[in-house]
């Protein structure tokens, strides 16, 4: 054979092997890739609102609450039932625009040794504050959550809570609409009664109902005093993780699919505060921009 036939066989055999050597890093990388995913039933942002109507007493309350519900017996088995077996939980605090915290990164939850654990973090947690009601910029934030993880959910769920409408940040609807696209299911766990201290006179139950929850399976269970906070969680967690919304024993209220409410009562009330305090200062005098009607639409 010449030296010329010798050479190219030599380089042929030279790329066949790169080639096979580039296949199998990528399929190398590939399983790397795939090992470095759980997968979970459920991927859970806990949402808590800490706007100032929210006392610190009240924000502990919420934090203990949860932290005892995910160590309950019959919530360990709701976790421990679904086909895989696990879940994988976060809880974010929320106010303001401008007001988010990932309290607890995420964590797998798969029995009551990882519940503890989860718990252990939520109590030890630094408390946060803010102003305003951003049910909004919490929703969009909860949800980018769900891109910077390693786990991949059979269902995605953000449990929201609060005691007002949204009165800062977007409007409520194109959030809202942009997470239910993405096939997140929203939650809603509205604080009344005892436990509210809105400041718009509005029913928070059902804007929470018509505005705020969404989704496949989706619904809304109201808190009328803090006494009944810790069980109210226990309840809506089993649910949640399960999957499944009892019919009995009520309140809790299906997520509507037309909205009854005005989905932008927050943003009004602002509204009106704002020409109130501009008035009292100018005596009505005022040559500043002052916002029409129209800037706050009333949804279609």
């Amino acid at each position: 054979m010449r030296a010329g036939g010798r050479r190219s066989i030599l380089l042929s055999c030279l790329t066949a092997a790169v080639a096979l050597a580039c296949i199998g890093l990528q399929n190398s990388s590939l399983a790397q890739s795939k090992d470095s995913i759980t997968e979970v039933d459920l991927e859970l942002v806990i949402a808590a609102d800490i706007s100032f109507s929210i006392s610190v007493g009240e924000q502990n309350i919420q934090r203990r609450g949860y932290a005892q519900a995910f160590l309950k017996p019959e919530v360990i088995a709701a976790v421990t039932s679904g086909p895989h077996g696990k879940i994988a939980v976060t809880y974010v605090e929320w106010a303001g625009p401008g007001t988010q915290f990932q309290v607890v990164p995420w964590r797998l939850i798969d029995g009551s040794k990882s519940a503890q654990a989860f718990a252990d973090k939520l109590r030890a947690a630094p408390i946060h504050r803010g102003g305003e009601t951003s049910i909004s910029k919490g929703l969009l934030y909860s949800s980018a959550l769900f891109e910077s993880t390693s786990f991949k959910g059979l269902r995605k769920v953000i449990d929201i809570s609060g005691d007002g409408p949204n009165n800062g940040g977007p409007s409520i609807v194109g959030p809202r609409e942009l997470l239910l696209s993405r096939q997140v299911t929203i939650n809603g766990l509205p604080l009344v009664g005892d436990a509210g201290d809105s400041s718009v006179e509005i029913d928070v139950a059902a804007y929470y109902r018509d505005c705020v929850s969404g989704g496949p399976g989706s619904f809304v269970l109201p808190v009328s005093s803090w006494h009944e906070f810790g069980r109210s969680i226990s309840r809506k967690l089993v649910m949640e993780i399960s999957g499944l919304v009892p019919a009995e024993p009520m309140p809790v209220h299906l997520a509507a699919l037309k909205p009854e409410t005005d989905c932008l009562a927050g943003e009004k009330s602002m509204r009106e505060k704002y020409l109130k305090q501009l008035d009292d200062l100018t005596h009505g005098k005022s040559k500043r921009w002052k916002p029409r009607e129209q800037d706050w639409p009333t949804p279609k």
